[in-house]
């Protein structure tokens, strides 16, 4: 895939991610370096159980290394004001059930999933799904955009190349 970093292009190579590393498994999308969930402290994990909930600067510090930027996106701004030619990929963190065997518990905590356009077509890659799952048109996208930061706690990043970041090209609104 070339979303962030050359993504992997087939759909096929998706896996699922069972230990819900879920950085881990978005930077492997992006065929970047598989982050050790095996380091049990690190200053960047949010968990001392070493379940792999890196916080946003493993993601950002790992995309750098590949000339790639996270741009934080301003949720009062509306995502139609993003170029999405000029946007490698998304990354979201947003709220999600904990499951404990096939019980839903009534506690959540954050997740990164990740978007990406895949033949025109865009996918939300999130690990917790069976497959990737089709989002569509760059039209249903916008509002997969929308419905998603309207929830509490959700973030969004957009994946850019470094000069598109430098000249902040991935907004059409100038």
């Amino acid at each position: 895939m070339s979303l962030c970093l050359r993504m992997v292009t087939s759909l096929d190579l998706l896996e699922k991610d069972k230990r819900y590393i879920c950085p881990t498994y978005l930077l492997s999308l992006y065929s970047l370096v598989w982050l050790s969930p095996s380091t049990m402290v690190t200053p960047h994990k949010k968990s001392m159980l070493g379940n792999g909930n890196y916080d946003v600067n493993v993601i950002m510090a790992a995309l750098q290394t590949r000339g790639f930027e996270a741009v934080w996106w301003d949720k009062r701004r509306d995502v139609g004001s993003i170029e999405l030619s000029n946007v490698e990929g998304f990354i979201l963190n947003v709220p999600s059930n904990l499951r404990w065997g096939p019980l839903r518990l009534p506690l959540k905590r954050q997740h990164w999933i990740g978007v990406r356009e895949v033949g025109g077509v865009y996918y939300n890659l999130d690990s917790k799904l069976r497959n990737p799952q089709p989002i569509g048109s760059s039209d249903e996208l916008r509002k997969f955009l929308r419905q998603q930061l309207r929830g509490k706690n959700c973030e969004l990043l957009l994946v850019v190349s470094e000069e598109v970041e430098a000249h902040q090209t991935w907004r059409s609104d100038g």
